[in-house]
């Protein structure tokens, strides 16, 4: 499912342009503390803003026995489902729940930004880029769509009712491009380590 497919099914599901557009700006994203927020590709209708806000408010402020940094309440992300953080590098991380376990990768899709945390298709482990369907597994960052075009991973850990962050660990790609399932094509990127 490319870009256009994706608004397509939005359409569809929701009856027009306008409920589509409704639905998407219903979605929650919330800027507290400092700059850390969040997003839920399906958050519950029980997350209110009171809530929401009360939660950044109460982050603890320092780092746990790993080094992690506290990022968001851990009932955010349920299971079969995915939540944005930002992590302690600023960067913008997806955190997924599988079978019981948190596994987080790098935001945005190395092919064209894509919003991972907003994936819906969700296979195992391997998780479907909202935009051109590009595949990742979220437990080592690899891209089934390109091997040369893995996402980062993070350490990453729940204890104390908090999701909690680490460093990234493995490669990101600073340019975007490749091929579109509509035929354009753009340019690969280079890579270098996160530091």
């Amino acid at each position: 499912m490319g870009l256009r497919s994706f608004l397509k099914s939005k359409v569809e599901k929701h009856g027009s342009v306008g409920a589509a557009a409704k639905a998407a700006i219903q979605r929650p994203l919330v800027l507290f503390n400092g700059g850390a927020g969040m997003r839920s590709a399906a958050p519950d209708a029980d997350l209110g803003l009171d809530k929401l806000q009360a939660a950044f408010t109460n982050l603890p402020t320092k780092p746990d026995a790993g080094g992690r940094t506290a990022v968001g309440p851990a009932d955010f992300v349920k299971a079969g489902k995915a939540g944005t953080f930002n992590a302690p590098d600023g960067r913008s991380v997806a955190v997924f729940r599988i079978d019981g376990q948190l596994h987080a990768i790098d935001g945005t899709c190395t092919h064209e930004d894509g919003p991972l945390g907003e994936a819906d298709k969700i296979d195992g482990h391997v998780i479907t880029c909202p935009y051109h369907d590009w595949k990742f597994d979220v437990r080592d960052g690899s891209c089934l769509a390109d091997p040369n075009r893995p996402v980062p991973c993070y350490d990453v850990a729940e204890h104390d009712g908090y999701i909690w962050l680490g460093r990234a660990r493995g490669q990101a790609l600073l340019d975007r491009g490749g091929e579109h399932d509509d035929g354009l094509a753009t340019r690969l990127a280079e890579t270098t380590r996160i530091k």
